[in-house]
């Protein structure tokens, strides 16, 4: 990042919350991380069954015809 000039790095402060509040923090965000973690292997098994279906329906050999909805 050759914008940033190293004086301004030098001025820059970083915050940094005491344990208790991480704590907090951390007890609040977990179950959207692991909510974000479940929807991406949650994708990769979807993408893998409609790479394996997509063919069979686009040849014929699978159809949806008696599927009900």
């Amino acid at each position: 990042m050759g914008h940033i000039k190293r004086e301004e790095l030098d001025k820059a402060e970083v915050v940094i919350p005491v344990e208790s509040d991480m704590k907090k923090i951390g007890s609040l965000m977990q179950p959207i991380i692991d909510m974000i973690i479940n929807n991406k292997v949650e994708n990769i098994r979807l993408s893998k069954t409609r790479d394996e279906l997509l063919p069979q329906l686009m040849n014929g050999s699978l159809s949806v015809d008696e599927v009900k909805v």
